[in-house]
């Protein structure tokens, strides 16, 4: 069931679009609708195709984007601009409308409320539509960045009917065309280490895991990310989990895993280490923690229990001598009555 869930997850995942979705892409993705961003006049680069624009305090505009419903069905989509937050897997995501209040992103400047919150469209079969989602920036000066996505997810379920039988595939899809609001100034962003625990981690066959929270304390972007961490006891080097390619959202945390390969977690002392390198900066951190009881417990207890290869190897080894006695045991039963029939 674990597995499945997972799967699922994953499937989801790849449905959903990332910052640069184009409506080539949508179309070639079987979406019930595509979308663009319409132009702005405080677009700072006209070549791509999310929002990146420069703004000032107390500034009013509209975020605008066509609509056009693909099917020759009525839709109904559910429309916000979302602040930015870093998912559990370590990467900018944009499907939360308040990720506020679920300690995911610590902007006190969520975009949701800068921009009107959640719109219900309504697009009759094949028809073209321009959504505006007003803009007002707050009135003192901001440093950094805002950043999230204009997300877009589709409410009508476009189930279609299997040619083996009555088996009706569901498809939900979403969209997010990325927001990138700038004012006077930037600055760069700074990771710090804080809590460690235990987790689970999933994309390991659901190991128990050393679970660190780092988080990006600064409204700005950390790309092309990579983290080592290892768990150390009595300085020997237990545990080693090496993750590339992430990316963190401005003023956001997540928990990294060091896992241990589907060893039980143990209750103790450790110390973990934290190497992390990005286009943006470079970091390292030391730290000495304990696991306690329950901790360890709760690891293990959501833990896949895997086989003890080493015994099954064994009764393998065990059950092929057995064979090869039985075998052997035929064949000089076969000989000695061979001898008999001679004499």
């Amino acid at each position: 069931m674990k597995k499945f869930r997972y799967l699922l997850a994953v499937i989801i995942g790849v449905l959903m679009l990332g910052f640069f979705t184009t409506n080539a892409d949508a179309a070639n993705n079987g979406m019930g609708f595509t979308a663009s961003r319409v132009d702005n006049p405080y677009q700072t680069n006209d070549s791509v195709g999310y929002f990146d624009m420069t703004v000032k305090p107390g500034q009013h505009t509209n975020l605008k984007v066509k609509l056009y419903n693909l099917t020759n069905q009525e839709l109904k989509i559910a429309g916000s601009v979302n602040t930015s937050y870093t998912s559990g897997n370590g990467t900018e995501s944009y499907n939360q409308l308040n990720p506020y209040s679920k300690d995911l992103s610590t902007e006190i400047n969520q975009l949701s409320s800068l921009t009107g919150g959640k719109q219900i469209i309504t697009l009759k079969p094949k028809e073209e539509k321009v959504v505006s989602f007003p803009l007002i920036m707050p009135s003192k000066p901001y440093k950094g960045i805002l950043e999230g996505a204009i997300y877009l997810s589709q409410l009508t379920d476009t189930a279609k009917q299997s040619s083996r039988g009555n088996l009706a595939i569901h498809n939900k899809f979403a969209l997010q065309l990325g927001v990138v609001l700038r004012e006077n100034g930037s600055v760069k962003p700074d990771m710090q280490l804080n809590t460690i625990s235990t987790g689970i981690d999933q994309a390991a066959s659901f190991s128990p895991a050393f679970s660190a929270n780092l988080e990006n304390t600064q409204p700005a972007m950390i790309t092309n990310l990579k983290i080592k961490g290892q768990i150390k006891q009595h300085n020997r080097v237990l545990y080693e989990t090496t993750r590339s390619k992430l990316g963190m959202a401005p003023r956001s945390n997540f928990n990294y895993l060091v896992n241990t390969k589907g060893e039980r977690l143990k209750a103790g002392n450790y110390q973990i280490r934290i190497v992390a390198d990005a286009n943006e900066g470079h970091w390292e951190f030391t730290k000495n923690f304990t696991i306690t009881k329950e901790q360890a417990e709760k690891a293990n207890l959501h833990a896949e229990k895997g086989f003890n290869w080493w015994w099954i190897v064994l009764l393998i080894i065990i059950l092929l001598l057995l064979l090869w006695l039985i075998i052997w045991l035929k064949r000089r039963k076969k000989d000695e009555e061979t001898e008999d029939d001679l004499y």
